[in-house]
């Protein structure tokens, strides 16, 4: 599995700019679904206030690196003699100035040092987009499935009630004892109470998509038109993959997370930034000298001339200090700068070897749930619902007991509350698979079909 590496870049840097960042086409039905959730998105990238926070840590790094190019300043010293004083020296007076010289490149590798902070602060912020999608796509499809849940408990609902007209009427013709009405009405109201609890569900993660959106109202949020057919479009493969593909499929999805999550390039900035650290730190042995110069002026009052005339002296020095690398020559330093590098190689391995098993772990579950699937849709929702439809004519017919009915309909919703479940687990395993790799759906599997052979949608 080989992604076009421009088709890549083109996708990542338009994910990546705010102000660039575009929907991508989908059908007609798909498209509604897909623009709702790229909008919500933008509107993340716009208004979410870790983002904003990282973008601001921007500046404060890129204010490093201008302050790691300044050279040191030259320091001008003065000093002035007063008084009676009747020696040859006299009162000396001077004016001088005093530079420290860096040796060696120290301000060039201070200045790669806050580059590479600078690299690695960029980098977050891409993370922190990338990982917000991702939150920001597991709510949305929490909320469609609770969605459909809702949907499904309303149509529930309905039948419960045209039942219950049934049973008022079986009740009038005494054909059947009133507790079979209270019982029905007793379904009826645990319906209810579970669309109570649906609608909570359904009101926090509007709460949590708000939160990841940095929206303080969840009401305006634009997530009442959606399409509860998306829910069961989940991208379809074989379930049975000889070993040999497996391995392949692995490798190759494998190789697109050591390409594109920037966990992982995080990980080798902050290498290439310890070792930096480290030229850094066996640098700073060098002694940086501190050399100066000026004018002396000495006015002496001398018993060697007549009458004590006063003389004057101009004149000029320099000066040269270098300080001696005896007790701290960076051992400290170094052995630190040395062992973060350790660490940091140590880092990359397990962040590798963390993306590989996710990416074991994510295949294994999209097979699981598709084999689940499959056989929820061909066996247990049409036997459920046609022995829901035989239990409701042997009741018609006095062949069968109300509490078989209640108890026929009750399987038939479960079953339907557990397909939609594993529904949700399906888009979890691939919305997952989108997040250990680093690359969108859209190019990770353009080829894959999806069922009813619909194109990949992104909701």
């Amino acid at each position: 599995m080989k992604l076009n590496p421009c088709l890549m870049n083109l996708f990542l840097s338009l994910l990546f700019l705010i102000q660039t960042l575009t929907p991508m086409a989908m059908g007609d039905e798909l498209d509604q679904s897909s623009t709702g959730f790229e909008a919500l998105f933008q509107r993340a990238l716009v208004q979410n206030h870790d983002l904003q926070m990282l973008q601001k840590k921007l500046n404060i790094s890129q204010a490093d690196i201008t302050i790691a190019r300044y050279l040191p300043n030259p320091e001008i010293s003065g000093y002035w003699g007063f008084g009676r004083m009747t020696s040859v020296l006299g009162n000396p007076s001077s004016v001088g100035i005093t530079q420290a010289i860096e040796m060696g490149p120290k301000r060039k590798i201070r200045t790669l040092v806050a580059k590479a902070e600078l690299d690695k602060e960029k980098t977050a912020l891409q993370e922190a987009i990338w990982l917000l999608r991702s939150n920001l796509r597991l709510v949305y499809l929490e909320y469609l499935g609770t969605f459909c849940e809702l949907k499904q408990l309303e149509e529930q609902i309905a039948l419960i009630e045209s039942f219950i007209v049934a049973v008022e009427g079986l009740v009038k013709q005494g054909k059947s004892p009133a507790s079979d009405l209270m019982q029905a009405k007793l379904t009826r109201s645990d319906f209810h109470s579970e669309r109570i609890e649906r609608n909570s569900e359904l009101k926090k993660e509007r709460l949590q998509i708000a939160e990841l959106l940095g929206e303080l109202n969840p009401d305006a949020l634009p997530l009442n038109k959606i399409n509860p057919d998306l829910l069961e479009q989940v991208p379809h493969w074989k379930n049975e993959f000889p070993l040999e593909q497996q391995r392949t499929l692995i490798h190759d999805l494998s190789e697109e997370g050591f390409k594109h999550r920037q966990e992982l390039k995080l990980a080798i900035q902050t290498l290439e930034q310890s070792r930096l650290q480290l030229r850094a730190a066996k640098l700073k042995r060098i002694p940086d000298p501190e050399i100066g110069g000026g004018i002396l002026l000495v006015r002496t009052t001398s018993p060697y001339t007549p009458n004590f005339e006063k003389e004057s002296f101009l004149g000029g020095y320099a000066t040269l200090n270098l300080p001696l690398p005896i007790f701290n020559r960076q051992q400290g330093e170094i052995a630190k700068a040395q062992a973060e590098i350790i660490v940091n190689e140590q880092r990359i391995q397990a962040t590798q070897f963390s993306i590989e098993i996710a990416i074991q772990k994510v295949i294994l579950a999209i097979s699981t749930q598709q084999q689940l699937l499959e056989n929820y849709r061909n066996n247990l929702i049409p036997q459920s619902k046609e022995i829901v439809r035989l239990v409701d004519l042997a009741y018609r017919k006095n062949q069968a007991g109300l509490s078989d009915v209640i108890l026929a309909r009750q399987a038939f919703q479960e079953i339907r509350h557990e397909y939609l479940e594993h529904l949700e687990e399906a888009w979890y395993a691939w919305a997952s698979l989108e997040q250990e790799t680093g690359v969108p759906l859209e190019l990770l599997i353009p080829k894959l079909p999806w069922e009813q052979g619909k194109a990949v949608s992104t909701f």
